[in-house]
């Protein structure tokens, strides 16, 4: 039927939803840190094609390359705890972006990227590592099966 077609094909209104949120998001974190709020954020879940990654590319290209492959603020969630922890220091006062996080494997990013303070580490010598830290605005997507 085509009411039935129409309600799994993604709304290109739905799209501008995410877009606005997108280009709003890029803008929290300035907001937010001088308040000295935690780090927090917004996850975009839906069907493939419904925007969530243009609306990412969108929040990121205010600070960075928008380009996933580039060392912008947009990212693959395909990361280890240690490199998500990098990558928020490396957000710290803007936004950080994470697409497709159906590719994580060991704790969730939002579990690391809420927490505003990574592990703490040593060297070889045995001599305690400053932690990352950071405060951002994170926006996570992930494709609904």
């Amino acid at each position: 039927m085509i009411g039935e077609r129409r309600l799994r094909r993604p709304s290109p209104l739905l799209a501008l939803k995410h877009w606005t949120l997108g280009v709003c998001a890029a803008f929290v974190d300035p907001i937010i840190t001088p308040t000295g709020l935690d780090t927090c954020g917004i996850n975009f879940s839906g069907l493939t094609t419904s925007g969530k990654s243009t609306a990412q590319r969108l929040a990121a290209s205010a600070w960075s390359a928008s380009d996933i492959r580039r060392a912008g603020l947009f990212q693959s969630a395909r990361a280890t705890d240690n490199a998500v922890e990098a990558l928020a220091q490396r957000a710290s006062g803007t936004v950080l972006s994470h697409d497709e996080l159906a590719h994580l494997s060991g704790k969730a990013a939002a579990t690391v990227i809420s927490g505003t303070v990574g592990k703490r580490r040593m060297t070889a010598d045995a001599v305690v590592r400053d932690s990352y830290t950071w405060a951002t605005f994170a926006i996570l997507s992930a494709s609904a099966v």
